[in-house]
């Protein structure tokens, strides 16, 4: 994707997508923006199913991991990178699963990568990727568990509410889905729980 200013790392950021990984061989990327050798970031994930971002330029290299394990093969995931002000955090399906504080900032002028680090081959993303998105705000991670909870009558208000929310998941890229296991639909009334439809419930 053509280079442009809202690819650029602000003092409130947030990173996502959703990932279908198909092999933790190597680290492979989800998204970058590599300048050159010296100057860029990638968010990636390493062979032993950690997720992190890396970033360099002219204060030099650092980067943000988790432990190792807390990504899944053949399972779609949400994983994102939010940053506000200095303070950076790495999740998972709305958990929080890493924290790092860092000053270091720049802004790069290249191409965003989807799959792939810049030009190499190397790195390239072994799966599916969905759902990009990069907003300068600090998107509220708690509403994107995919794993939801069966409707039932702990989870209806005992009022009126007016900030409602839904979501359709559609996880099967063969083109059919069995209701309940590929194709699932959640609510929030509050932004904080997500719980899934009785409807679609296995």
């Amino acid at each position: 994707v053509s280079d442009s200013a809202d690819w650029d790392i602000k003092t409130n950021w947030t990173i996502e997508c959703w990932s279908y990984l198909e092999n933790l061989t190597g680290d492979k990327v989800y998204l970058s923006q590599v300048e050159d050798n010296s100057n860029g970031w990638y968010f990636r994930h390493t062979s032993g199913g950690a997720l992190g971002c890396n970033f360099f330029g002219t204060y030099g290299y650092w980067g943000i991991s988790t432990d190792a394990g807390v990504l899944l093969l053949n399972t779609w995931q949400h994983v994102a990178l939010t940053k506000s002000g200095n303070d950076y955090t790495l999740w998972v399906d709305g958990l929080s699963v890493a924290t790092e504080t860092s000053s270091n900032i720049d802004t790069y002028s290249a191409e965003l990568w989807i799959g792939r680090a810049n030009r190499s081959p190397a790195q390239e993303f072994a799966g599916y990727i969905d759902d990009v998105r990069i907003s300068d705000v600090v998107r509220t991670m708690s509403t994107v568990n995919a794993t939801g909870t069966a409707l039932g009558t702990t989870n209806v208000p005992s009022s009126a509410v007016t900030d409602v929310s839904g979501v359709m998941l559609l996880k099967n890229e063969e083109g059919t889905a069995t209701l309940g296991t590929d194709v699932k639909a959640y609510f929030t009334a509050d932004n904080s729980n997500w719980t899934e439809a009785d409807s679609y419930a296995d």
